[in-house]
């Protein structure tokens, strides 16, 4: 049975499909390709999955794969032990090959669990596979042909990624992604690249070690690492994560007898849904027997849910003890352990319902689990709409209200669907929110906005009137705010500067209710606060609204801190929540404080470094403040309403209770540490309330009279708190770049040794280092004086955060603070060719494969980096070119780098020459051919080419091989650029003298 993703994709043009799947049913159908199959289609890219274990033995491929194949942008190729066992995976890929000599079909292998030469020679099993054809006097060329050909192109390893199939998924989905629509702006919110200030010891996402600092989680996963730590359960962990739920899941790896950990006991008592995943092993495992009776016992005295999941097992295996189960119980008992407590658990648990994940499609049963175990979290929908009932609207009166959802009703465009303005006489005026699934909001974020807005009640908090869940549809309604949101005013001049400090005072109560006053045990973290989300209504009284993305935790935990996936609005999102993913009150006052900038400026924040008129990014707004400059940045009607004095802006004594910096040219003082977690309301008050303003005087500014006279009595500090208040919550401290791990944190401050440099690069030193998280690593110092600006080093981030191929080098992050500009990347073991041009024990061999993936890489640039885009190195030279521990080529160094249209056939651009003399195309620079290379094409023209090659390497030479090389080389050196060939026929060429080279045949 055929299936395609049923979402439209935005990627397909003149294509049916995005994606081709190409793989063998038996050996990966309901594993790693059904997760893979789920990850592209979630990401909405359109993939052709034909299921051959409904295909009768024997079944010749039909015309309708043909078209599919031929229809589709990308085929991926899953190449499995048991792969060329099919002769309908076989003919699946000879065809795919030929799309792709003749087409321009894009092709990536993954070789799964297999080694890539073992394809591309045909050894081990598909040597066996072949003998057997062979033996019924089938033709197997083309299939040979296929094999090698895919055996030599990049593409995943599933080995190298220590086995972890989630992250490998979501780096082969990303890398599909970005050829099919790649986005050169991408690297803007690519914070995964972004080396934090103080790398703390912190566990990635929402889990941690049982040594790490406690955390409170919502579910505790009990496993058997051996058996489905880097499969099933990193799956499962994975779509926990990705829906906002803090998942604990042990990755410690322990010394045979240890015992259990006291802190993972506390983890476990403090987790609400236990997932016990049991698999053939498990019981080996004092270990996980030790976890499970706890779990039992946190079960019977804490209520807590416990939900069993039989992994390659059936039920019956574990409650009656059969197979390994006894057998490890035996082994148990023989050793003089307790095992009647673990017996008893075992069989306790097995009796509950759970989850058998045997023969079936794992990405749709961990969907499945998740589904359950988010209904369970989420108060249970059912048990949510049971205590709101009072909130249920029916359809039919929405509908009414709404003028049945017309576009002349519409008033506004959220992130997660349309707002309408509706009236009717049982509802009033309201705001009625229709959610789309398309834009992301799922049950979790509907029954998350009902649960926490059913019961905040502040009078600086949104008003929810109801909701309906109804025939598929999702919609809130809330109390129409007459003014609509805080953003669309930013830039009137008829928001005076009373207004705006009493709507930022507003929202401040607003979110110090959700940090500090929602009740005894809980705190509430909005995780998306911004002026979008800051409604007025008919007083300009402000609340805070949208609380879709909220999370919600312990109070009794000082400054609680969460893992969670980031999220939220560019620009306003906290860097410390982006690059660490720790997600604390913290995160939502940095998020106030952009808002604070945006009343203060007149205009909204972008989240870009280029500049806008009409935007300001953070960057620039602490820049400002920095420099005494701020109140260049204010509107110039905004800036005459406040009183001259309040600009003047040294520390301030007293009782005043805060301090700024001063803007004027004064001496300058850095600001202190904020005592305070949520927004300090006091701070922005205590100024006005020194002002000793009447009753009188607050009506005149609810009312919207003329406040002229308010105006002029504007105290001199209210700018003063704000303005410091805007510097400590935006302030990220300078990175600490780090060379070493210490103890206290993973990162200690190091100079940049002359000890440790490895390189001179043209636009600065190339440093060695190393630390805990971040491995060995190169470290690129840019210095300024070399010519290296904001061009050349955003180019390198965008182009390397994108490209990723197995002949370009690996970007590891950057740092841009403190007038540094920082590029790490994974160090290469055997750096740069240029070093080893004469090196003796670089063999002729060597130096082949070292051209031919060079070659690879160059030729991902020109053809395959997406559908739409060419990069142009501009600087290719032996230099650039970085080796491996396995001596595999990396092209390096992309500052000087051009994007160019794929469309226009041949691309040109009119660029000032760049690169390194000796090494630039003479048509490019408008200069002859430097006199080397002349000497070197005279030597070939002349047949007297062996005179230039050193003897040794002569000797190892075969004269065919020779003969091809030289041959491409020439070509490649042709004085005009038409001449020359493309990167494909190198290649070709390249293979061609690899091939002579060999004894033992193609390479």
């Amino acid at each position: 049975m055929a299936s395609s993703s049923s979402s439209s994709s935005p990627f397909s043009e003149s294509w049916n499909h995005d994606v081709f799947l190409c793989f063998r049913g038996a050996d990966t159908r309901m594993t790693f390709v059904d997760h893979l199959y789920s990850a592209l289609v979630q990401q909405g890219i359109s993939t052709y999955l034909f299921d051959q274990q409904t295909l009768p033995r024997g079944k010749a491929i039909g015309p309708s794969i043909f078209k599919a194949i031929e229809e589709s942008r990308i085929a991926v190729i899953i190449l499995s032990e048991n792969f060329a066992g099919s002769l309908f995976c076989l003919n699946e890929l000879a065809y795919i090959m030929k799309c792709k000599d003749e087409r321009g079909k894009i092709v990536i292998p993954i070789f799964y669990h297999i080694d890539p030469s073992d394809v591309r020679k045909q050894r081990g099993s598909f040597g066996e596979s072949f003998s057997r054809y062979e033996m019924q006097n089938m033709s197997v060329e083309s299939w040979r042909k296929a094999l090698t050909d895919v055996g030599n192109l990049a593409g995943w390893v599933t080995d190298q990624f220590n086995g972890y199939e989630a992250k490998q998924i979501q780096k082969i989905v990303d890398t599909i992604s970005n050829i099919l629509s790649p986005n050169k702006d991408r690297f803007e919110m690519g914070t995964h690249l972004k080396i934090p200030s103080q790398d703390m010891l912190l566990a990635s996402s929402a889990s941690s070690s049982s040594s790490s600092q406690l955390r409170n989680h919502d579910v505790f996963i009990s496993f058997r690492g051996e058996d489905t730590r880097r499969t099933f359960v990193d799956h499962l962990y994975s779509a926990l994560v990705q829906l906002g739920i803090y998942t604990y899941k042990d990755d410690e790896t322990l010394d045979q007898g240890n015992a259990i950990n006291p802190l993972l006991l506390k983890t476990i008592e403090e987790s609400r849904i236990a997932l016990i995943v049991f698999s053939k092993n498990y019981a080996n495992s004092s270990w996980c027997l030790d976890e499970l009776a706890y779990i039992m016992k946190c079960s019977d005295e804490r209520g807590q849910i416990v939900i069993p999941i039989y992994y390659h097992l059936e039920p019956y295996e574990v409650r009656k003890q059969l197979g390994k189960y006894i057998e490890a119980l035996a082994k148990h008992e023989l050793e003089n352990k307790n095992v009647e407590s673990w017996w008893k658990a075992i069989v306790y648990v097995a009796n509950l319902s759970g989850f058998i994940a045997n023969g079936v499609h794992e990405a749709r049963l961990v969907k499945e689990i998740v589904d359950t175990v988010s209904n369970e979290l989420f108060s249970n929908k059912d048990q949510v709409e049971s205590g709101t009932d009072h909130l249920k609207i029916p359809l039919q009166h929405i509908l009414l209200a709404a003028n049945k959802f017309s576009e002349a009703n519409i008033i506004a465009r959220s992130g997660f669907g349309k707002v309408y303005k509706g009236q009717s006489r049982r509802l009033g005026v309201v705001a009625i929110k229709k959610l789309d699934r398309l834009y992301g909001q799922g049950d979790r974020e509907f029954m998350m906005e009902i649960s926490l807005l059913s019961i905040c009640k502040h009078e600086n908090i949104v008003s929810l009137v109801g909701f309906c869940d109804e025939s598929d549809e999702k919609i809130l309604v809330y109390r129409y705010e007459k003014n609509g949101s805080l953003d669309r005013h930013l830039g009137s001049k008829d928001l005076t500067w009373m207004h705006r400090l009493w709507i930022c005072i507003g929202a401040a109560h607003g979110l110090k209710y959700l940090h500090d006053d929602i009740g005894p045990h809980h705190r509430v973290i909005h995780r998306d606060v911004k002026s979008a989300n800051i409604l007025l209504d008919e007083n300009w009284k402000s609340k805070i609204s949208d609380f879709g993305l909220s999370k919600i935790a312990l109070a009794n935990v000082p400054f609680s801190a969460l893992f969670s996936i980031p999220c939220g609005t560019p620009g306003y999102v906290d860097p410390e929540y982006k690059g660490q993913s720790t997600l604390s009150q913290k995160s939502d006052v940095y998020s106030f404080g952009v808002v604070l900038f945006e009343v203060l400026f007149g205009r909204a924040v972008i989240d870009a470094k280029h500049s806008d008129e009409n935007r300001f990014s953070v960057e620039m707004a602490k820049s400002h403040y920095e420099e005494e400059t701020l109140e260049e940045m204010i509107d110039a009607d905004l800036r005459n309403q406040m009183r001259p004095d309040s600009l003047n802006l040294g520390f301030v004594g007293g009782g005043g209770g805060g301090g700024g910096v001063s803007i004027h040219r004064r001496q300058r003082t850095q600001p202190p540490s904020p005592p305070f977690s949520s927004p300090p309301v006091t701070h922005l008050h205590r100024p006005l309330l020194g002002n000793h303003r009447s009753r009188e005087d607050d009506n005149k500014f609810r009312s919207g009279k003329d406040d002229n006279e308010l105006r002029s009595a504007t105290p001199v500090y209210v700018l003063n708190h704000i303005a410091c208040f805007i510097c400590v919550v935006l302030r990220i401290h300078p990175l600490l770049l780090n060379l070493f791990l210490s103890e206290t944190y993973s990162w200690q401050l190091t100079v940049f040794s002359e000890a440790n440099i490895i390189a001179r690069s043209g636009f600065g030193m190339v440093y060695q280092g190393q630390s805990g998280r971040y491995g060995v690593v190169a470290i690129k110092q840019l210095d300024r004086m070399h010519g290296q600006g904001d061009r050349e080093f955003m180019m390198e981030i965008a182009l390397l955060s994108i490209c990723k191929h197995d002949n370009i080098v690996s970007l590891v992050g950057f740092c841009d603070e403190d007038s540094e500009k920082i590029l790490v990347y994974r160090y290469e073991k055997n750096r740069s060719v240029d070093k080893l041009l004469r090196s003796k024990d670089l063999t002729w061999m060597h130096r082949l494969r070292i051209c031919l993936g060079s070659a690879f890489g160059l030729k991902y640039l020109h053809d395959d980096v997406g559908p739409q885009l060419r990069v142009l190195h501009r600087d290719v030279k032996s230099a650039n070119i970085l080796l491996d521990e396995n001596w595999k080529p990396k092209i390096s160094d992309f500052g000087l780098s051009k994007i160019a249209l794929a469309n226009v056939p041949l691309s040109a651009l009119v660029s000032n020459p760049c690169g390194t003399p000796g090494y630039m195309d003479p048509q490019y620079m408008g200069h002859n051919t430097p006199i080397g290379l002349k000497m070197a094409k005279n030597h070939y023209e002349k047949r007297r080419l062996e005179e230039m090659i050193d003897a040794d390497l002569r000797n190892q030479m075969k004269p065919a091989s020779l003969s091809r090389f030289s041959s491409i080389a020439y070509e490649c050196l042709k004085e005009h650029g038409e001449e020359r060939p493309r990167m494909i026929q190198v290649i070709k060429q390249l293979v061609k003298a690899l091939e002579y080279q060999q004894d033992d045949g193609p390479a």
